[in-house]
């Protein structure tokens, strides 16, 4: 047994799991926190089955996959599993054990990262909004910059009918959409829109494609959100 000292408790290691007891609220704290699949739900399994019925513990991780895996985990073994703090890499879990008798249910960790959803942008202007023209440029161009910026970004950007024309040389918006390419999201422009403007030899950024791929990105995303 080994004890640390910090200014805010007193702690304790168990050599069979890494797991704390913070001495000054009695609840006990199963640190995953940095470890590979399937090893924070091994953990939580330990903590689980060394409780007393009815106890409160907390579990912490520091990525998605591992969140959900304890939380189907502790479903499947009925008992309570919330989150109560996500914040940067900090998931917090707090776990209420069983207080009866619960027949386990069968469960599988997935360590694979889960798939996150597509997103595409569709711009279909090259400005923003109706209104003031002037305005709506300033504001399409703020919303291309912060594409970049915004969590969760969308994996596609598509530009039709006037659109396209952020494409071209000459746009405001091009050392963005470079940007936004550079962080692996998709530009993808309007072929038959850019012969409509006879601007096709001017673009200068993104893929030039025609409407059946348009279509199956938009039929292929989770979701579509137009600017």
């Amino acid at each position: 047994m080994v004890v640390y000292r910090s200014i805010r408790c007193m702690q304790w290691r168990s050599a069979r799991y890494n797991s704390a007891v913070f001495w000054g609220t009695g609840m006990r704290v199963v640190d995953a926190r940095g470890l590979a699949c399937p090893k924070p739900v091994l953990m939580t399994k330990d903590a689980l089955e060394s409780a007393s019925e009815g106890e409160v513990f907390r579990v912490m991780v520091d990525n998605e996959a591992a969140r959900e895996n304890v939380l189907r985990f502790l479903k499947s073994r009925g008992a309570d599993g919330r989150v109560v703090e996500e914040k940067d890499e900090l998931i917090i879990i707090e776990v209420h054990a069983a207080g009866k008798p619960f027949a386990a249910q069968e469960f599988r960790v997935v360590c694979e990262k889960p798939q996150a959803a597509k997103k595409v942008v569709f711009v279909g202007c090259d400005r923003l909004g109706r209104g003031d023209d002037q305005l709506g440029a300033v504001l399409i161009k703020a919303a291309i910059a912060a594409l970049a910026e915004v969590q969760p970004r969308p994996q596609v950007v598509v530009f039709m009918n006037s659109g396209v024309k952020l494409a071209v040389e000459g746009s405001p918006v091009l050392d963005d959409l470079r940007r936004l390419q550079e962080l692996g999201i998709e530009v993808v422009v309007c072929g038959t829109c850019l012969d409509w403007f006879g601007i096709k030899e001017q673009v200068r950024v993104g893929r030039v494609s025609n409407m059946f791929s348009i279509l199956e990105q938009f039929l292929n995303a989770d979701s579509v959100v137009s600017l």
